[in-house]
Protein backbone atom coordinates (compact mmCIF):
# COMPACT_ATOMS: atom_id res chain seq x y z
CA UNK A 1 0.00 0.00 0.00
CA UNK A 2 2.85 2.53 0.95
CA UNK A 3 4.12 2.00 -2.46
CA UNK A 4 1.23 2.59 -4.08
CA UNK A 5 0.44 5.76 -2.84
CA UNK A 6 4.77 6.82 -3.42
CA UNK A 7 3.76 5.72 -7.30
CA UNK A 8 1.02 8.30 -7.38
CA UNK A 9 2.71 10.84 -5.86
CA UNK A 10 6.12 10.41 -8.28
CA UNK A 11 3.43 10.58 -11.58
CA UNK A 12 1.76 13.80 -9.55
CA UNK A 13 5.02 15.70 -9.50
CA UNK A 14 6.22 14.51 -13.12
CA UNK A 15 2.83 16.11 -14.87
CA UNK A 16 4.04 19.75 -14.33
CA UNK A 17 6.06 20.35 -17.51
CA UNK A 18 8.22 23.28 -17.87
CA UNK A 19 7.22 25.83 -19.83
CA UNK A 20 9.95 27.01 -22.30
CA UNK A 21 10.27 30.78 -22.28
CA UNK A 22 9.49 31.90 -26.05
CA UNK A 23 8.75 35.56 -25.82
CA UNK A 24 7.86 37.09 -29.35
CA UNK A 25 7.56 41.16 -29.60
CA UNK A 26 9.21 41.43 -25.88
CA UNK A 27 8.72 44.85 -24.08
CA UNK A 28 12.31 44.20 -23.17
CA UNK A 29 13.41 42.86 -26.50
CA UNK A 30 11.68 45.99 -28.51
CA UNK A 31 12.54 48.19 -25.90
CA UNK A 32 8.06 49.30 -26.39
CA UNK A 33 5.27 49.39 -23.92
CA UNK A 34 3.00 46.89 -24.80
CA UNK A 35 -1.07 48.13 -24.04
CA UNK A 36 -3.89 46.01 -22.20
CA UNK A 37 -7.19 45.47 -24.15
CA UNK A 38 -9.57 46.75 -21.76
CA UNK A 39 -12.26 44.31 -23.59
CA UNK A 40 -12.15 41.51 -25.54
CA UNK A 41 -14.72 42.93 -28.31
CA UNK A 42 -12.51 45.57 -29.01
CA UNK A 43 -9.08 45.75 -31.24
CA UNK A 44 -6.02 46.55 -30.06
CA UNK A 45 -5.17 50.41 -30.44
CA UNK A 46 -2.14 50.52 -32.67
CA UNK A 47 0.24 51.71 -29.78
CA UNK A 48 2.25 54.83 -30.08
CA UNK A 49 5.82 54.68 -30.32
CA UNK A 50 7.55 55.89 -27.20
CA UNK A 51 10.82 55.95 -26.66
CA UNK A 52 12.03 54.22 -23.48
CA UNK A 53 14.96 54.64 -23.77
CA UNK A 54 17.69 57.66 -22.13
CA UNK A 55 17.66 60.87 -23.08
CA UNK A 56 20.77 62.92 -24.07
CA UNK A 57 20.40 64.85 -20.76
CA UNK A 58 19.19 61.79 -18.45
CA UNK A 59 23.36 60.10 -20.14
CA UNK A 60 24.54 63.56 -18.61
CA UNK A 61 22.95 62.55 -15.14
CA UNK A 62 23.15 58.89 -15.12
CA UNK A 63 25.11 59.88 -11.63
CA UNK A 64 21.85 61.05 -10.18
CA UNK A 65 19.76 58.76 -8.27
CA UNK A 66 16.99 60.82 -8.62
CA UNK A 67 16.93 60.63 -12.61
CA UNK A 68 17.46 57.05 -12.45
CA UNK A 69 14.34 56.37 -10.43
CA UNK A 70 12.22 58.71 -12.49
CA UNK A 71 13.53 56.44 -15.71
CA UNK A 72 12.22 53.17 -13.52
CA UNK A 73 8.67 54.75 -12.79
CA UNK A 74 8.32 55.98 -16.49
CA UNK A 75 8.62 52.01 -17.51
CA UNK A 76 4.66 50.06 -17.66
CA UNK A 77 3.70 47.19 -19.16
CA UNK A 78 -0.13 47.82 -19.87
CA UNK A 79 -0.67 43.66 -21.06
CA UNK A 80 0.83 40.95 -20.81
CA UNK A 81 2.74 39.52 -24.22
CA UNK A 82 1.22 36.82 -26.23
CA UNK A 83 2.73 33.15 -25.69
CA UNK A 84 2.55 30.33 -28.08
CA UNK A 85 3.52 27.01 -26.69
CA UNK A 86 5.02 24.14 -29.17
CA UNK A 87 5.23 20.29 -27.46
CA UNK A 88 8.24 18.78 -28.79
CA UNK A 89 9.45 14.97 -28.23
CA UNK A 90 10.72 15.98 -25.12
CA UNK A 91 7.08 16.67 -23.54
CA UNK A 92 5.64 13.16 -25.68
CA UNK A 93 8.53 11.44 -23.60
CA UNK A 94 7.35 12.56 -20.30
CA UNK A 95 3.57 11.66 -21.07
CA UNK A 96 4.91 8.26 -21.98
CA UNK A 97 6.93 8.01 -18.89
CA UNK A 98 4.48 9.42 -16.84
CA UNK A 99 1.73 6.36 -18.19
CA UNK A 100 4.34 3.77 -18.45
CA UNK A 101 4.70 4.68 -14.24
CA UNK A 102 1.15 4.49 -13.98
CA UNK A 103 0.82 0.89 -15.66
CA UNK A 104 3.67 -0.01 -12.93
CA UNK A 105 1.72 0.92 -9.91
CA UNK A 106 -1.17 -0.25 -11.25
CA UNK A 107 0.84 -3.79 -11.33
CA UNK A 108 2.64 -3.38 -8.52
CA UNK A 109 -0.66 -2.92 -7.12
CA UNK A 110 -2.47 -5.91 -8.77
CA UNK A 111 0.81 -8.38 -7.26
CA UNK A 112 0.56 -6.40 -3.81
CA UNK A 113 -3.56 -7.68 -4.18
CA UNK A 114 -2.50 -11.21 -5.43
CA UNK A 115 0.50 -11.26 -2.80
CA UNK A 116 -1.84 -10.14 -0.22
CA UNK A 117 -4.37 -12.81 -1.26
CA UNK A 118 -1.77 -15.19 -0.91
CA UNK A 119 -0.78 -14.83 2.20
CA UNK A 120 -4.33 -14.46 3.76
CA UNK A 121 -4.63 -18.23 2.20
CA UNK A 122 -1.27 -19.53 4.06
CA UNK A 123 -2.61 -17.64 7.19
CA UNK A 124 -5.45 -19.61 7.06
CA UNK A 125 -3.75 -23.04 6.07
CA UNK A 126 -0.89 -22.04 8.97
CA UNK A 127 -3.96 -21.51 11.14
CA UNK A 128 -5.41 -24.69 9.89
CA UNK A 129 -2.24 -26.21 10.96
CA UNK A 130 -2.15 -24.80 13.69
CA UNK A 131 -5.52 -25.91 14.53
CA UNK A 132 -4.91 -29.17 13.23
CA UNK A 133 -1.09 -29.70 15.56
CA UNK A 134 -3.02 -28.43 18.47
CA UNK A 135 -5.67 -31.14 18.19
CA UNK A 136 -2.66 -33.61 17.76
CA UNK A 137 -0.75 -32.56 20.75
CA UNK A 138 -4.27 -32.83 22.73
CA UNK A 139 -4.68 -36.19 21.22
CA UNK A 140 -1.52 -36.97 22.24
CA UNK A 141 -1.87 -35.63 25.65
CA UNK A 142 -5.22 -37.77 25.66
CA UNK A 143 -3.19 -41.07 24.37
CA UNK A 144 -0.35 -40.59 27.15
CA UNK A 145 -2.91 -40.27 29.56
CA UNK A 146 -5.15 -43.64 28.53
CA UNK A 147 -1.48 -44.80 28.55
CA UNK A 148 -1.11 -44.25 31.45
CA UNK A 149 -4.54 -45.17 33.01
CA UNK A 150 -3.76 -48.16 30.97
CA UNK A 151 -0.59 -49.03 32.58
CA UNK A 152 -1.82 -48.31 36.17
CA UNK A 153 -4.68 -50.51 35.46
CA UNK A 154 -2.79 -53.20 33.89
CA UNK A 155 -0.16 -52.77 37.30
CA UNK A 156 -3.34 -53.16 39.32
CA UNK A 157 -4.23 -55.98 37.56
CA UNK A 158 -1.15 -58.04 37.45
CA UNK A 159 -0.99 -57.29 41.47
CA UNK A 160 -4.63 -58.75 40.99
CA UNK A 161 -3.70 -61.73 39.01
CA UNK A 162 -0.79 -62.11 41.42
CA UNK A 163 -3.17 -62.28 44.08
CA UNK A 164 -4.98 -64.35 42.68
CA UNK A 165 -2.10 -67.00 41.36
CA UNK A 166 -0.64 -67.19 45.04
CA UNK A 167 -4.05 -67.70 46.19
CA UNK A 168 -4.98 -70.26 43.57
CA UNK A 169 -1.50 -71.35 44.36
CA UNK A 170 -2.28 -71.57 47.94
CA UNK A 171 -5.97 -73.49 47.07
CA UNK A 172 -4.14 -75.45 44.60
CA UNK A 173 -1.78 -76.75 47.51
CA UNK A 174 -4.48 -77.28 49.64
CA UNK A 175 -6.21 -79.39 46.92
CA UNK A 176 -3.58 -80.85 46.49
CA UNK A 177 -3.05 -81.72 50.42
CA UNK A 178 -6.65 -82.53 50.71
CA UNK A 179 -6.41 -84.84 47.50
CA UNK A 180 -3.37 -86.61 49.13
CA UNK A 181 -5.15 -87.11 52.34
CA UNK A 182 -8.76 -88.23 50.63
CA UNK A 183 -6.21 -90.79 49.21
CA UNK A 184 -4.21 -91.77 52.36
CA UNK A 185 -7.85 -91.60 53.85
CA UNK A 186 -9.37 -94.49 51.04
CA UNK A 187 -5.93 -96.36 50.79
CA UNK A 188 -6.25 -96.39 54.98
CA UNK A 189 -9.55 -97.91 54.42
CA UNK A 190 -9.10 -99.94 51.62
CA UNK A 191 -6.03 -101.52 53.55
CA UNK A 192 -7.94 -102.23 56.62
CA UNK A 193 -10.36 -103.96 54.34
CA UNK A 194 -8.25 -105.44 51.75
CA UNK A 195 -6.81 -109.14 51.55
CA UNK A 196 -3.71 -109.79 53.16
CA UNK A 197 -2.23 -112.96 51.93
CA UNK A 198 1.46 -113.22 53.73
CA UNK A 199 3.84 -116.17 53.76
CA UNK A 200 5.50 -117.56 57.18
CA UNK A 201 8.03 -120.69 57.79
CA UNK A 202 5.51 -122.41 59.87
CA UNK A 203 6.60 -125.47 61.40
CA UNK A 204 9.38 -127.08 59.47
CA UNK A 205 11.16 -129.73 60.78
CA UNK A 206 15.14 -130.24 61.59
CA UNK A 207 14.84 -133.29 63.64
CA UNK A 208 16.93 -135.23 61.08
CA UNK A 209 20.54 -136.20 59.83
CA UNK A 210 22.05 -135.40 57.05
CA UNK A 211 24.44 -137.93 55.09
CA UNK A 212 26.47 -137.07 52.05
CA UNK A 213 25.58 -140.33 50.10
CA UNK A 214 21.73 -140.21 51.66
CA UNK A 215 18.66 -139.81 48.62
CA UNK A 216 16.23 -138.40 51.35
CA UNK A 217 14.68 -135.03 50.48
CA UNK A 218 13.18 -132.27 53.15
CA UNK A 219 9.83 -130.92 51.78
CA UNK A 220 9.99 -127.14 52.93
CA UNK A 221 6.49 -125.89 52.63
CA UNK A 222 5.44 -122.52 53.69
CA UNK A 223 2.13 -121.72 55.21
CA UNK A 224 0.40 -119.03 53.02
CA UNK A 225 -2.63 -117.33 54.92
CA UNK A 226 -4.81 -114.28 54.22
CA UNK A 227 -4.87 -111.68 57.27
CA UNK A 228 -7.02 -109.24 55.59
CA UNK A 229 -10.83 -109.06 56.15
CA UNK A 230 -11.97 -109.90 52.85
CA UNK A 231 -10.68 -113.17 50.56
CA UNK A 232 -7.85 -113.19 48.35
CA UNK A 233 -7.30 -115.03 45.06
CA UNK A 234 -4.44 -116.33 44.55
CA UNK A 235 -3.34 -116.92 40.80
CA UNK A 236 0.78 -117.41 40.47
CA UNK A 237 2.92 -118.59 43.17
CA UNK A 238 6.81 -119.65 43.08
CA UNK A 239 9.45 -121.25 45.36
CA UNK A 240 13.29 -122.02 45.36
CA UNK A 241 16.21 -122.66 47.65
CA UNK A 242 19.08 -120.76 46.60
CA UNK A 243 23.06 -121.54 48.19
CA UNK A 244 25.49 -118.82 49.06
CA UNK A 245 28.69 -118.95 50.24
CA UNK A 246 29.82 -117.83 53.61
CA UNK A 247 30.54 -113.84 53.70
CA UNK A 248 28.67 -113.39 50.32
CA UNK A 249 25.29 -112.46 49.98
CA UNK A 250 22.21 -112.65 47.81
CA UNK A 251 22.03 -111.15 44.82
CA UNK A 252 19.70 -107.47 44.42
CA UNK A 253 17.04 -108.86 42.62
CA UNK A 254 15.70 -112.51 42.90
CA UNK A 255 15.89 -115.13 40.85
CA UNK A 256 12.86 -117.21 40.52
CA UNK A 257 13.38 -119.36 37.69
CA UNK A 258 13.88 -122.78 38.76
CA UNK A 259 12.00 -124.49 41.39
CA UNK A 260 8.52 -124.29 40.99
CA UNK A 261 8.36 -120.89 39.56
CA UNK A 262 5.88 -119.55 37.30
CA UNK A 263 3.16 -122.14 38.42
CA UNK A 264 -0.43 -120.42 37.71
CA UNK A 265 -3.79 -121.40 39.94
CA UNK A 266 -6.91 -120.33 40.79
CA UNK A 267 -7.22 -120.41 45.05
CA UNK A 268 -9.90 -118.36 47.09
CA UNK A 269 -8.86 -118.04 50.90
CA UNK A 270 -10.73 -116.77 53.14
CA UNK A 271 -10.11 -114.32 55.91
CA UNK A 272 -7.56 -116.24 58.59
CA UNK A 273 -7.42 -119.03 56.50
CA UNK A 274 -4.12 -120.64 55.11
CA UNK A 275 -2.83 -123.35 52.72
CA UNK A 276 0.48 -124.92 52.38
CA UNK A 277 0.47 -125.54 48.62
CA UNK A 278 3.55 -124.53 47.32
CA UNK A 279 6.62 -126.74 48.49
CA UNK A 280 10.16 -126.93 47.76
CA UNK A 281 12.74 -130.11 47.99
CA UNK A 282 15.94 -130.02 49.89
CA UNK A 283 18.25 -133.28 49.11
CA UNK A 284 19.80 -134.04 53.29
CA UNK A 285 22.71 -134.17 51.08
CA UNK A 286 23.18 -130.33 50.89
CA UNK A 287 22.28 -129.78 54.45
CA UNK A 288 26.10 -131.48 54.97
CA UNK A 289 27.82 -128.66 54.41
CA UNK A 290 25.54 -125.94 55.60
CA UNK A 291 24.79 -126.92 59.48
CA UNK A 292 28.90 -126.37 59.13
CA UNK A 293 28.02 -123.05 58.27
CA UNK A 294 29.59 -122.95 54.67
CA UNK A 295 27.40 -122.00 52.61
CA UNK A 296 24.25 -120.34 53.61
CA UNK A 297 20.83 -121.86 52.26
CA UNK A 298 18.01 -119.72 51.62
CA UNK A 299 14.32 -120.11 50.38
CA UNK A 300 12.69 -117.04 48.65
CA UNK A 301 9.46 -116.88 46.68
CA UNK A 302 6.59 -114.68 46.26
CA UNK A 303 2.56 -114.89 45.39
CA UNK A 304 0.35 -113.30 43.35
CA UNK A 305 -3.26 -112.40 44.01
CA UNK A 306 -6.03 -110.23 43.72
CA UNK A 307 -7.83 -108.66 46.00
CA UNK A 308 -11.64 -107.75 46.43
CA UNK A 309 -11.13 -104.60 44.33
CA UNK A 310 -9.42 -106.49 41.47
CA UNK A 311 -6.20 -105.00 42.29
CA UNK A 312 -2.92 -107.18 41.58
CA UNK A 313 -1.30 -107.94 44.97
CA UNK A 314 2.45 -110.03 45.35
CA UNK A 315 3.92 -111.02 48.49
CA UNK A 316 7.60 -112.19 48.66
CA UNK A 317 8.98 -114.01 51.22
CA UNK A 318 12.61 -115.28 51.92
CA UNK A 319 13.32 -118.10 54.61
CA UNK A 320 17.24 -118.59 55.78
CA UNK A 321 18.86 -121.87 57.40
CA UNK A 322 20.53 -120.99 61.04
CA UNK A 323 23.02 -123.05 62.56
CA UNK A 324 23.87 -121.68 66.32
CA UNK A 325 27.40 -120.54 66.40
CA UNK A 326 29.94 -119.34 69.07
CA UNK A 327 27.68 -116.46 70.80
CA UNK A 328 24.67 -116.24 67.76
CA UNK A 329 22.01 -117.88 70.13
CA UNK A 330 19.66 -118.21 67.38
CA UNK A 331 18.15 -121.85 67.34
CA UNK A 332 18.68 -124.38 64.10
CA UNK A 333 16.09 -123.98 61.66
CA UNK A 334 14.17 -122.01 59.24
CA UNK A 335 13.71 -118.18 60.11
CA UNK A 336 12.46 -115.32 58.30
CA UNK A 337 15.62 -113.18 56.65
CA UNK A 338 16.00 -110.10 57.66
CA UNK A 339 19.68 -109.10 56.39
CA UNK A 340 18.68 -109.55 52.78
CA UNK A 341 17.88 -107.00 49.87
CA UNK A 342 14.08 -105.35 50.37
CA UNK A 343 12.85 -107.11 46.93
CA UNK A 344 12.72 -110.68 48.50
CA UNK A 345 10.89 -109.84 50.84
CA UNK A 346 8.55 -106.55 49.57
CA UNK A 347 4.86 -106.70 49.31
CA UNK A 348 2.10 -104.72 47.35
Amino acid sequence: MTGLVLAALFVVTQTTSPIPAKTLDSPAATGQTVAKYPKKDKPPSTPTPTSVGPSAADQQRVGSPTQSEDAQRGMRIRELPRVSITKDWSDWGIWAFNGLLVLVGAFQLLVLWRQAKIMKVQAEIMAEHAAHLKGLVTAAENNAKAASDAAEAASKNADFSKLNAEATGQNAIAARDNAIAARDNAQILLNSERAWILIDTGDIPDNFEPNQYSLEVLDVRPIVRNTGRTPGWITRGSIRYYTVPDGSQLPAEPDYRGGMADVNVNIILAPNGFIQSMYVPIPFSVFVAVRQGNPKLYVYGFVDYTDFANRQRQSRFCFIYDVPKGLYPQARGFHMAVEVPIAYTQCT
